[in-house]
């Protein structure tokens, strides 16, 4: 693989002219489909494992348990050695989870999978978003937001698919070719990644927790999007099928529909950071959300 020198003392990959501006960008798309997929996939769990939505509650509280557990751990690893060798070990790590809870035969196995599906999901999340600060850094031209809008449009397939391949193909075969498709995609864009390691003269961050505010409100912030977001997430598909009485194909189009809107206003989010800043973007963001 050629590599190109970088503002920073970065390096990224640019064969065939796909650099790594669009190789994090497609790994934002993969990890939208791995999520996108996981939505549709909770009323067939439920219904498989004959469990309530109580206990359907637990399962979900341990996919976030999971992330949370290992954000941080990413998060360390990515402040002292860079993104790149962390995102391709999370999404490696991420790719068969959704495969392995199809199946796991009971509670407790599908349990310890979701763990793992949050977990390297979310470390995923950290690394790749952390590399789309290096590329924004290294291009000096605002892209985090088109790069989530990528994740939206993956979490819009994902989920939209989902539903169909679900009811045509059953809970495994939708899992194995959502695998397969991300496979695939980490395969293109992986090698492709921006190498970003620190230089070896910077110093190894602490670990240990911020003693600025700031952190923890910006924190605040990201909980109180991320609440409505992960309902719908984790709910939709629920709500569509056992209350509404929609049926298998039709349930993933609850999050499609959330994602699709959550596409059209991060690609056009760059644009508006760049114009009004980021500080007002975020203040105009948080009152209109709120």
């Amino acid at each position: 693989m050629s590599m190109a020198a970088l503002p920073g003392g970065a390096t990224g990959g640019t064969r065939g002219g796909f650099g790594p501006r669009w190789a994090v960008s497609g790994l934002f798309f993969a990890n939208g489909l791995m999520i996108g997929s996981w939505a549709p996939k909770v009323p067939v769990l439920m219904q498989r494992l004959q469990i309530s939505e109580a206990e359907a509650g637990l399962l979900v509280l341990v996919l976030g348990l999971g992330s949370v557990t290992m954000m941080p751990i990413f998060g360390a690893i990515i402040a002292r050695r860079g993104s790149a060798g962390p995102l391709r070990r999370a999404a490696v790590l991420a790719a068969p989870t959704l495969l392995l809870m199809s199946l796991m035969p009971g509670i407790w196995s599908v349990g310890l999978a979701v763990f793992l599906f949050g977990g390297f999901v979310g470390g995923m999340d950290v690394a790749m978003n952390a590399n789309a600060v290096a590329v924004e850094r290294a291009r000096r031209r605002a892209i985090m937001s088109s790069c989530h809008g990528f994740w939206s449009l993956g979490a819009m397939a994902g989920a939209a698919a989902g539903g169909i391949l679900l009811a045509g193909l059953g809970e495994r075969g939708h899992a194995l070719l959502v695998t397969l498709a991300v496979g695939g995609l980490l395969w293109l864009l992986l090698p492709r990644v921006l190498v970003d390691a620190p230089h070896p003269e910077a110093a190894p961050a602490p670990l240990r927790l911020p003693r600025s505010p700031l952190p923890y409100l910006i924190g605040l912030l990201a909980l109180c999007s991320m609440i409505p977001e992960g309902a719908i997430i984790d709910w939709a598909a629920v709500y569509l099928r056992r209350d509404l009485g929609a049926s298998i194909w039709v349930s993933g189009f609850g999050f499609a529909a959330c994602a699709g809107t959550m596409a059209l206003m991060r690609f056009v989010g760059d644009s508006i950071r760049q114009r009004l800043g980021a500080r007002r973007t975020l203040r105009l963001g948080a009152v209109v959300g709120a």
